[in-house]
């Protein structure tokens, strides 16, 4: 009986927190890609408007 009164719980307390209505968004936001590769990278960027890339080197700015 407590079980099934924990599992109801569970429910509708998920139920309510997926029904929370969602503000507009933020604006533009930026697509960050870590530890792809290079052709993944390529194929992400394709598919996307208005692309602007920055590529990172920790091993350059050690130097």
């Amino acid at each position: 009986m407590a079980r099934r009164i924990a599992f109801l719980f569970l429910v509708s307390f998920t139920f309510y927190v997926v029904a929370l209505p969602q503000g507009p968004p933020a604006g533009v936001r930026p697509v960050v890609v870590q530890g792809a590769m290079k052709s993944e990278t390529e194929k992400l960027e394709s598919s996307l408007d208005n692309v602007s890339i920055e590529r990172y080197n920790p091993i350059a700015i050690m130097n």
